[in-house]
């Protein structure tokens, strides 16, 4: 039978562990447990009982006292009540109390072990795991409540576990890798092969104890390495600077890419550097795009209907195109009042605004 104040779901996996009681325990002794809660056998004691069902009496009434203390006091105090105890004594005596209090003591404010409590006050274990058990099952209720919620969770370094323990190196172990642990933050640049191998130990036990214990010195390993791969791909990018064909491309159209910046056409900045007009846009488009899309803003302009001209082609033919637009003039003589070449116009309205070359061709054919 389990205490209900600590029954739940992860109580359910100790039924048969250290605050649980055995299925096949139970069934052996109910007949005994039923006689005690009968008030037919309230003349006999436990002992008398335990020989009636074949039971030693020593270990039926610690099995009681640890699993059915209530049933045991609710005895007691009807036996009393009709006269066949006249001094009836619960719980432990006081010398037990206070020879175990140290060990409560330890046990309620830190979160050492029993074992540990036991070593530390000089107390017998098997003992105060007894006393706690029989006498003090609230605060053997709540250290086994922190246990299970310590399961869900990851193992930190000073935290409790499962086990009941505090998370952290066990014996020696903090001892026997202190140097190594000192001399892999101290030197990063060093394998944990070549250490372990310094120090006298296993590479794969030095490793899997820093995996488990030293996560900081992991890390810190990490970013030393993460730097230095860092520095040998800028040292190699150095390197290749000059060796590379991008390199290469990247000083033949050098002398452009300024001019292109202050809004200078492709065609422009190659005649001034000497280069193919083809190439070098190709090469800025590929290789320096925010370069490509500001020299579209400078030299290039969005129509109203969404047609992209050149700037120059814009401001050679706007005002001819605007007046083509608002007037009846004939082509020919707007063409000969911008000095302009009247294929060369004709061509420009088509691409730019075919609307009003097709209004004006529909008002030539209704005259």
């Amino acid at each position: 039978m389990i205490n209900t104040a600590i029954s739940d779901e992860r109580l359910q996996q100790y039924m048969g562990g250290r605050y649980g009681q055995r299925g096949e325990t139970r069934e052996r002794y109910r007949e005994a447990v039923e006689a005690c809660e009968s008030v037919l056998h309230l003349d006999k004691t436990t002992s008398e009982i335990a020989r009636m069902h074949g039971h030693h009496p020593e270990t039926f009434r610690m099995m009681m006292k640890r699993h059915f203390s209530d049933i045991l006091e609710r005895r007691e105090k009807l036996r009393m009540s009709l006269g066949y105890v006249k001094t009836p004594h619960f719980g432990p005596k006081k010398s037990t109390e206070d020879k175990y209090a140290p060990a409560l003591e330890l046990l309620r404010k830190s979160n050492m072990t029993v074992a540990e409590a036991a070593r530390q006050t000089g107390v017998e274990l098997a003992s105060l795991q007894q006393h706690i058990l029989f006498h003090h099952r609230d605060l053997a209720d709540e250290r086994l409540h922190r246990r299970l919620e310590s399961l869900d969770k990851p193992r930190e370094r000073g935290k409790l576990n499962g086990a009941g323990r505090m998370s952290g190196p066990r014996g020696t172990a903090s001892e026997y890798y202190a140097k190594a642990v000192r001399r892999c933050k101290r030197h990063p640049e060093m394998t944990i092969k070549e250490i372990a191998t310094k120090c006298g130990l296993e590479p794969h036990s030095l490793s899997c104890y820093l995996q488990r214990w030293h996560r900081d010195v992991l890390q810190l390993r990490e970013e030393y390495r993460r730097g230095e791969v860092a520095r040998r791909q800028a040292e190699r990018a150095k390197h290749n600077e000059f060796t590379t064909k991008a390199a290469k491309a990247q000083r033949k159209y050098a002398p452009a890419l300024p001019l292109i910046e202050k809004g200078m056409s492709y065609e422009a900045a190659a005649q001034q550097s000497g280069l193919d007009r083809d190439q070098l846009l190709s090469w800025v488009k590929h290789n320096r795009p925010d370069l490509h899309i500001l020299e579209r803003q400078n030299n290039w302009v969005t129509l109203p209907n969404g047609v992209r001209v050149s700037r120059k082609s814009w401001d050679k033919f706007q005002q001819a195109a605007q007046e083509y637009a608002t007037t009846d003039r004939l082509l020919k003589d707007i063409a000969a009042s911008y000095e302009l070449k009247v294929n060369s116009l004709l061509s420009f309205l088509r691409r730019t605004m075919p609307q009003a070359v097709e209004k004006r061709r529909e008002k030539r054919d209704k005259k």
